[in-house]
């Protein structure tokens, strides 16, 4: 299924810079209308990265979206929904800033009136990986299992950087770049046969050379 907008809003920061954010849901096709967000005047959207040591490869973020909601429990429905089908994206004076996709297992209503009362939405980038079992066979390119970590994580993405991060060096003092190394699918299965998740996956094939 295709993703498609369903939610759409804008505010600006005390910078007066300008954000705007997209709810985005798969399904068989476009909605027939796209609801309009309204946010409280305090911290609508909050993005955390939180402290990671410089050996780790994976810097995750979790985005908090403060949203008024119009009605009684207008957007529980979207919790209703399997992990990966939402998805949010920001954007900072037009250029996409960050993306990631709806966790379930943070929401509540408050309850404090039948309408027109805050709620909070809760996405991750990565945090779906650790959910999703490796599922690729034979051998495979760095660079396709990345993609496909990447599109499992149902982000917003643009291009991936292939060397201007990797510390690795061939003996030709030759940076290697992600399509040209290959990697065994054995590798991320154990003695019984147990397969890893995709955020232990990306973190296998990238750390060797960070």
């Amino acid at each position: 299924m295709e993703m498609f907008l369903r939610y759409k809003g804008e505010f600006l920061s005390r910078a007066s810079v300008r954000w705007r954010v997209e709810i985005w849901q798969q399904a068989e096709e476009a909605f027939a209308h796209v609801g309009e967000l309204t946010f409280p005047a305090d911290s609508p959207l909050t993005i955390e990265w939180p402290q990671t040591p410089k050996e780790d490869v994976i810097c995750s973020a979790v985005a908090t979206l403060k949203i008024e909601s119009p009605g009684d429990r207008t957007y529980e429905d979207l919790y209703t929904i399997a992990p990966g089908r939402i998805r949010l994206d920001v954007y900072r004076d037009g250029v996409l800033y960050w993306s990631g996709t709806l966790d379930p297992e943070f929401y509540e209503e408050p309850y404090e009136r039948g309408a027109f009362y805050d709620v909070t939405l809760t996405f991750s980038d990565f945090g779906i990986l650790d959910r999703i079992k490796y599922d690729l066979s034979g051998v495979r390119t760095v660079e396709a299992i990345v993609g496909h970590c990447l599109r499992s994580a149902g982000i917003n993405y643009g291009r991936v950087v292939t060397a201007d991060y990797i510390s690795t060096f061939f003996p030709t003092d030759i940076k290697p770049i992600l399509p040209e190394l290959s990697v065994r699918s054995e590798n991320f299965f154990d003695e019984e046969g147990e397969a890893s998740t995709l955020l232990e996956t990306l973190e296998g094939v990238l750390q060797p050379h960070g």
